[in-house]
């Protein structure tokens, strides 16, 4: 991150604001345990609702990219996207999974952590990494450029600006650390050298649609390896 523009605090809470327009959790300090508990009481209980979304999730990469040989899905939870991508028609494609919970892997597929040795990912050049709904959860980005993923296909809550921040059901101190519009993590992800071929669709707020007074829940965007 470059230099800070803006500070402020909310219920104790420090927040700042980098030249991306990303807004930050300062220190980015996990407080929330992400055990299976965690998972299940978030995923497990709602079997029919997860996997539609998986579904809708792998019928947009799909669509988007067209041709790939292997996936990360980065904050699993329980898997059920890898699960729902092994079963998908005419696609035969290596799954991996990282996920800090101990939660299973769907079986077929390949996991550990994103920093070390315990995860041995393929060529870059073939692989899409994919963050629905965990980015926001990460204390330090650099992994992104660690890993070099070709594409990159991240889901985020839609920061709905400071007037509304304080009441936000996505603002979760300890939880979620990162905060982004479209905009900023366009400019965000064009700093660890992707380009966006997709800034933000709202695809997924047919299936979980934004509380009252907000415009929108969460935007979808597409990033391709290379310079602009």
């Amino acid at each position: 991150m470059k230099d800070q523009l803006r500070e402020f605090d909310i219920d104790g809470v420090h927040y700042r604001v980098d030249d991306f327009g990303v807004v930050h959790q300062d220190p980015p300090v996990v407080t929330q345990v992400y055990d299976r508990e965690y998972v299940a009481s978030r995923y497990d209980v709602i079997p029919e609702k997860v996997r539609e979304m998986s579904m809708l999730r792998i019928g947009w990469l799909v669509g988007a990219i067209r041709c790939f040989d292997s996936v990360l899905d980065v904050g699993y939870g329980n898997g059920d996207f890898l699960a729902a991508f092994g079963m998908w028609p005419g696609w035969n494609v290596n799954r991996y999974g990282s996920d800090i919970s101990g939660y299973p892997l769907p079986d077929g597929c390949y996991g550990g952590t994103l920093r070390g040795q315990s995860i041995l990912l393929p060529d870059p050049d073939s692989l899409v990494m994919t963050l629905f709904d965990s980015l926001e959860h990460i204390p330090d980005l650099g992994f992104i450029e660690e890993i070099g993923a070709k594409w990159i296909a991240i889901t985020a809550p839609w920061y709905p600006g400071p007037a509304k921040f304080a009441e936000w059901k996505h603002r979760r101190p300890g939880e979620h650390l990162h905060h982004f519009t479209p905009e900023s993590l366009m400019r965000f992800m064009r700093n660890c050298e992707y380009k966006a071929e997709i800034i933000g669709e709202t695809l997924e707020d047919a299936l979980r649609p934004p509380d009252a007074g907000m415009e929108h829940n969460t935007f979808t965007a597409l990033y391709r390896r290379g310079r602009y």
